[in-house]
């Protein structure tokens, strides 16, 4: 009845709805079927109970990346339980972390490490509480990128990583791990080489049995994080690895007890590689132009502070904007020129 815009509803939907959801979800696990329901919801209030003229993934978007800041209500939900992380390696003691911690170290070693890339068999975690459960399954799904700054690569966490395999299985080696070799780093002098088996033997105090799975685990690090440290000895390597829990996201790296859930749920957004569809209408309609979309999609935004003019604008940017040309197709109008 209110006439809203589009971006209007986005905030309403924001402010009402979804800031009850996140005190629920802090707490307890939120069931797929409330969660597809919310979704479902959200979706008849922004679009009048119609059929989507633009895809959710567009909207959920930054403003400069062509979209109005909509929430993913799954990804949402996901970063208000990753904070439970960051309360559970904290340096206060509070009793209720003795379970999920010990729980950890059986499944994953007593000096894992929430990581980029993490990956596991879900036969790990089946004696977790579902609340705990639910969060290295999202954390399992919602980050993954592979790193091509030297730092993120240094900063990988070797176990349980998907990118360092065995036969295509994850690895680890508890012998390894209890000698802090934990990162990539450590395989690496500081002279960007390799480590040689009897210098790395010497450093870490390994002893001759680990000489197979040292092979082992050299030959799993992926070649192109190899060539990248080589191509970059000019750096300091001492300093680039970051030994905490932590997100790589665009080639930084994001330490987890620094993160808000609201800085965790940009991150997540952020890994969702997704540009709006009408960009390749408009390459092929201008074929001869070079497109500079961040300062397309905010030039409403400084242009005028009306709503309207910008939700209109929005329209043309995103092709929804139906003229006697698509609505004579859809049968509307009597003919597909324009009424002037």
């Amino acid at each position: 009845m209110r006439s809203l815009t589009l971006e209007g509803k986005i905030i309403i939907f924001k402010s009402l709805a979804i800031s009850k959801l996140v005190y629920i979800s802090l707490m307890v696990n939120v069931p797929k079927q409330i969660i597809n329901q919310l979704i479902q919801i959200q979706k008849s209030f922004l679009w009048k109970h119609m059929k989507p003229k633009i895809k959710h993934e567009t909207t959920c978007l930054d403003f400069k990346e062509g979209g109005l800041k909509n929430v993913d209500i799954n990804k949402k939900v996901a970063s208000v339980q990753f904070s439970w992380i960051r309360r559970l390696y904290d340096n206060c003691f509070h009793e209720w972390k003795l379970i999920p911690l010990k729980l950890i170290e059986l499944s994953f070693g007593k000096n894992f490490k929430f990581h980029s890339n993490f990956n596991f068999h879900n036969s790990l975690i089946n004696n977790f509480p579902l609340f705990y459960k639910i969060i290295f399954d999202n954390w399992k799904n919602q980050f993954t990128s592979f790193p091509n700054a030297t730092s993120c690569i240094f900063s990988q966490f070797i176990w349980f990583n998907r990118y360092v395999t065995i036969n295509n299985t994850q690895v680890y080696f508890e012998k390894f791990s209890l000698k802090n070799i934990n990162f990539v780093s450590d395989f690496f002098n500081e002279q960007g080489d390799i480590i040689k088996w009897e210098n790395f033997k010497t450093i870490f105090n390994c002893t001759n049995d680990m000489h197979f799975q040292w092979i082992q685990l050299v030959h799993s690090i992926p070649k192109k994080w190899i060539d990248n440290v080589k191509n970059n000895r000019d750096l300091n390597f001492v300093n680039l690895t970051v030994r905490d829990h932590n997100i790589c996201t665009n080639n930084r790296i994001c330490t987890l007890n620094k993160l808000t859930a609201k800085e965790i749920y940009k991150i997540i957004i952020s890994f969702q590689v997704h540009k709006p569809t009408s960009q390749q209408y408009f390459r092929n309609l201008f074929t001869d132009t070079t497109f500079n979309w961040d300062e397309i999609y905010l030039n409403p935004r400084t242009a005028t502070k009306n709503t309207y003019l910008r939700n209109f604008q929005y329209k043309i940017l995103n092709n929804v904007l139906y003229l006697n040309k698509k609505l004579f197709l859809f049968g509307k109008t009597l003919s597909l020129l324009c009424s002037i």
